[in-house]
């Protein structure tokens, strides 16, 4: 009988903002302009704050918040690659070798909401920005595509227990990165405690995944329709290695 990795079983070496990392005064100002940017984000919205207000909240002159950040956009970066860092870090400590495609998948998306569950306030906040076609730090802004490449590249590992033709690889990648943007979104109005709605919806999900599976082959006359589907639509699909 497979095992699932224990949820929050440990927590990452990698996360920010421990004392042990803060290291020199540039790295403190550099910390603290963050954490000053990310409450009044939360607070007031990121549309509505400006790098003059986390300057003077932080204490700091204006000129010397650019030098950190060149935009607040920057900081907003710096969160989100904390927090795929994190997971990042999980998948390379956790064993997944015994695991099935959903049994993985389910591993790794429990593990992302825990880390961002305490923060689940401040992606509210940041809801109209996520899903700004034209905002540059949305889902499929310019400056979240190294982000997204990166997610992509966990989600090969939990696609690693079954062999993929070049065609099936690239719908399946993009499959599972749209099934974790729904999951968000999902996660933004989950009042649930201790988001356990957004937990349990992960746990079904991983299920259907694993039903899905076996039944590829049948399906697989469609994957071409649906990656040439795609195409017309303007949506280019990452390449596989």
């Amino acid at each position: 009988m497979r095992t699932m990795p224990p949820r929050a079983a440990k927590r990452d070496a990698s996360k920010t903002g421990s004392k042990a990392d803060k290291g020199t005064k540039g790295e403190r100002s550099r910390e603290h302009l963050s954490e000053v940017a990310l409450r009044l984000f939360r607070k007031n919205g990121f549309e509505r704050t400006t790098m003059r207000q986390i300057a003077e909240e932080a204490g700091t002159a204006l000129g010397a918040a650019y030098y950190y950040f060149p935009a607040k956009e920057s900081i907003l970066i710096g969160y989100y690659d904390a927090r795929l860092r994190e997971l990042e870090a999980f998948v390379a400590e956790t064993d997944l070798t015994e695991l099935t495609v959903g049994e993985r998948f389910r591993a790794v998306m429990h593990r992302r909401f825990e880390t961002i569950a305490r923060d689940r306030n401040l992606y509210e906040a940041l809801a109209s920005v996520t899903a700004d076609p034209k905002s540059p730090v949305g889902l499929f802004g310019k400056e979240t595509a190294p982000l997204r490449a990166r997610s992509r590249e966990i989600f090969k590992l939990v696609l690693a227990p079954i062999d993929l033709d070049p065609v099936e690889e690239p719908l399946l990648l993009e499959a599972l990165f749209l099934l974790e943007v729904a999951l968000h979104l999902y996660f933004v109005y989950d009042t649930s405690k201790g988001i356990t709605r957004t937990h349990a919806l992960i746990d079904e999900v991983g299920s259907i995944i694993d039903d899905f599976i076996p039944l590829r082959a049948f399906a697989a006359p469609m994957f071409e329709r649906i990656a040439n589907l795609l195409k017309v639509a303007g949506i280019v699909l990452p390449a596989t290695k």
